[in-house]
């Protein structure tokens, strides 16, 4: 079981694991998941891994089971300084319960390295599962919560 920063040869099984993300959210019903985009992200993310972004994955007995993405924006998207925030943070039901923190720490350390960042942001939903869990394990990595996010259903298609 390790974690690692994601090769291109990795591309397929994110895309599963998206597919499964994907079919686990609130959004399966609603939303058409779009692969090619997915890919386009998970592309960049490997080009740019260690400066702008990052994209790691956790890897047991030669598979896939997890990944997170973090990208670098500026604060209040004005500010000179920077925080490290992630995009996709996802662990499959098959994979080993350490998977989630591990993915955590390497995203936090990359965030924590990168020159002019003043702090580490992640969020969780209620997209999948028990969000309040996700917010523990968090919490016992060192995150505080701070806010809330409010969401408002659209009918729109």
């Amino acid at each position: 079981m390790t974690v690692r920063p994601a090769k291109f040869s990795d591309i397929l099984s994110l895309c599963k694991l998206a597919e499964e993300m994907h079919s686990r959210s609130v959004y399966a019903e609603r939303c058409t998941l779009d692969r090619e985009r997915f890919k386009k992200v998970c592309i960049n993310s490997i080009r740019t891994h260690g400066k702008a972004s990052c994209l790691y994955v956790f890897e047991d007995k030669g598979r896939v089971t997890g990944f997170i993405i973090g990208v670098l924006d500026r604060v209040y998207g004005i500010a000179k300084e920077f925080y490290a925030t992630d995009l996709f943070f996802f662990v499959s039901e098959e994979a080993s319960g350490r998977a989630a923190p591990a993915l955590l720490d390497a995203f936090t350390k990359w965030g924590e390295r990168q020159p002019k960042v003043v702090e580490v942001f992640v969020g969780v939903s209620g997209a999948i599962g028990d969000w309040q869990r996700t917010v523990k394990m968090y919490e016992r990595k060192g995150f505080r919560l701070d806010g809330a996010m409010l969401t408002r259903e659209v009918g729109n298609e």
